[in-house]
């Protein structure tokens, strides 16, 4: 401490040292080193350095001997080595504030617990000042004390730069906290008992980041189990991990009861039981976002992602080369709402149903995403739903094999509408329905393409009983290419064509319409599906969706192509990508184009009432199906009074 000479400003000159030098004392830094010069003992923490007191040249031979010693806002400083034995396990922070580091990161420093007990447990209400950093954590096991070779109970602390490997027990169990864990590898565990061998977080806020989680094998998971809280995962790659038995949950993550966001991750090569060989979400909130997930197994449901009851939404991700009996790439199952945006769905198998997708008994959208060359062994090489509520629209769903029904989608009961799609050069091998086969369900296909599909029977669409509506759309073969086996299956409304649809270059999978095809602002406006995930991010959920495949947009009036009866222009173009630009989008429910759903609207529909021939989005034929009726009717009026900007 220094004083000053000037008696004018002495005092407070005085006080302001003092309190400086008080902080600089309080960052104290306490340094362990199990083979230091001056330790008789090296490499055991029972014989010690008789000076020593933390300090750089006589510091602690125990772990614990400098968490006992720092305060608040100090480093423990623990230099190279491997640290076993009584003070180098069992870790209590005492819920202090502190930070414990190596000095030369995880593959020097090393705690080693020789399936003798725990590394860490945090239990004393430590929070994100709390700080463990750069160790590797092996061999520990679980006991009555804890769980895992790391625990948080009640607690928050930061967990960085930490490899947890090797051990026999679950790597990370987290209860009621909200704890950060930051660019860690969690590798390797095995854990025949507990929910997961990787991780577990139950019940908290936790956060995990840029972590690796690899390879654990656990009995009901093998990655990552999240039971109830909210949860965060990004940037993490959760791969090769493993779930037994046969009837265990997903090998890569499993939430149940919890809300979980998941973004930038890598999903890969994990191995799960009944459900969900990347993720499974049972009774929880999902959202996945720009992930991929890829090369995952389970022997039931959702090689990549099964969804059981709750919701999920899943953005911008990659579904591929995954495997399960039902739903290769990803399965909604139970009292579900899944939704599936601008993703690609490609190389996944199925053994039974649903190569790339598989809904049964809930309710899938499934908008803007690519569905190309999955296969089923039996129905729906592309996409199955049973009994369910389904929209697909946007899509292509292209070159999909399924062994015998449906190479494209196969429909069983329920619901489905089907708008904007290009359903091409898919295959069904032993029976019929090249594209599509829809029994017992009622359906619509409108505004979309259906092209070069083969079956053995030559029918591009298969129709059992029903009823199934199909307009402004492009099939090939016409009505003749639509196999139906009940007077009452097949409704085959206005504005279909039969005219090659002249795709840039389908040799290479471009399914794009050139100039002069027929699909070129031949749909219907109406049947353009609403925005309901908010594609564009404005707020409006009730508009037109704004996009087509390609991410432009969904409108744009071709000036050299004349306009089709399906509204007021600009007209939407039939399949599953728009030609040229951009257009102010249609109003949803505007029938005289002055963008206001009023009594005008309300009065051209009345007027045309029971029309059940020749009408057409501006007649107010609302659903596309070639009647104005009661269904167009309630459609208009649950936008009455709205305007369009």
């Amino acid at each position: 401490m220094s004083r000053t000479s000037f008696t004018r400003n002495g005092i407070t000159l005085l006080v302001c040292t003092v309190f400086a030098a008080s902080f600089a004392g309080a960052q104290t830094t306490w340094h362990v080193d199990d083979d230091a010069p001056n330790d008789p003992g090296p490499d055991d923490p029972a014989v010690s350095d008789p000076l020593e007191d933390g300090s750089e040249e006589h510091p602690f031979d125990a772990i614990q001997e400098g968490i006992d010693a720092a305060t608040d806002g100090d480093t423990v400083l623990v230099h190279r080595g491997s640290y076993f034995g009584e003070g180098n396990q069992r870790l209590d922070f005492d819920g202090k504030a502190i930070t414990v580091r190596s000095q030369s990161g995880p593959r020097w420093c090393i705690i080693r617990c020789d399936e003798d007990g725990w590394a860490v447990h945090f239990q004393d209400g430590e929070t994100a000042d709390t700080v463990l950093d750069g160790l590797r954590i092996t061999d520990a096991c679980a006991d009555e004390e804890s769980l895992a070779a790391v625990a948080c109970s009640g607690a928050s602390p930061t967990i960085v730069n930490c490899v947890i490997e090797g051990n026999h027990c679950t790597g990370l169990f987290c209860s009621n906290s909200s704890a950060v864990i930051r660019n860690c590898t969690i590798a390797e565990n095995t854990d025949y008992s507990a929910s997961a061998a990787g991780v577990v977080l139950a019940g908290g806020t936790d956060t995990l980041e840029d972590c690796t989680i690899a390879r654990n094998v656990g009995m009901n998971c093998g990655g990552v189990a999240l039971v109830g809280g909210y949860v965060t995962l990004l940037r993490c790659a959760i791969t090769g991990n493993v779930a037994i038995p046969f009837d265990a949950g997903a090998g890569g993550l499993d939430a149940a009861c919890a809300y979980v966001t998941i973004a930038d991750c890598e999903i890969t090569g994990n191995v799960g039981g009944s459900c969900g060989g990347g993720i499974l979400a049972f009774g929880s909130s999902v959202a996945i976002t720009d992930c991929r997930v890829v090369g995952n197994t389970s022997t039931n449901s959702g090689g990549g992602i099964s969804v059981i009851g709750g919701s999920a939404i899943v953005r911008r991700s990659e579904m591929s080369y995954n495997y399960s009996a039902e739903g290769g790439g990803i399965a909604g199952w139970g009292n579900t709402l899944l939704q599936v945006v601008d993703c690609t769905i490609m190389d996944n198998i199925a053994q039974s149903r649903g190569g790339g997708v598989h809904a049964e008994s809930g309710t899938m959208l499934v908008d803007r995403c690519t569905i190309v060359s999955n296969r089923s062994h039996d129905s729906g090489g592309g996409l199955s739903h049973y009994d369910s509520e389904l929209t697909l629209g946007n899509s292509a769903i292209a070159r999909n094999f399924a062994d015998d029904r449906g190479g494209g989608v196969y429909l069983h009961g329920g619901t489905a509408a089907i708008t904007n799609c290009t359903i091409t050069e898919n295959a069904s091998g032993d029976s019929e329905a090249g594209a599509a086969m829809i029994t017992w369900s009622d359906s619509s296909l409108t505004n979309s393409i259906v092209w070069g599909n083969s079956a053995p029977d030559g029918y591009q669409l298969s129709v059992h009983r029903g009823p199934t509506t199909i307009a402004f759309s492009v099939i090939e073969g016409g009505q003749d290419a639509v196999k139906g086996q009940h007077p009452h299956s097949l409704i085959w409304g206005p504005g279909n064509i039969d005219a090659d649809p002249l795709f840039v270059d389908p040799d290479n999978a471009d399914y794009r319409l050139l100039t002069g095809s027929p699909g070129l602002d031949a749909g219907c406006n109406c049947a353009v599906l609403a925005d309901v995930v908010d594609a564009d991010a404005d707020g409006d959920t009730d508009e037109y969706v704004p996009f087509d495949l390609d991410g432009e947009s969904r409108f744009f009036d071709d000036p050299n192509t004349p306009d089709g009866d399906g509204g007021i222009p600009p007209v939407v173009d039939i399949g599953a990508y728009e030609f040229g630009g951009s257009d102010l989008p249609p109003c949803r429910g505007d029938l005289d184009g002055d963008r206001d759903i009023d009594l005008a609207d309300l009065t051209i529909l009345i007027g045309n009432y029971g029309m059940t021939s020749g009408a057409s989005g501006t007649d107010g034929d609302m659903d596309c199906d070639g009647d104005v009726d009661l269904a167009d009717l309630g459609a208009l009026l649950s936008r009455y009074g709205a305007s369009c900007s």
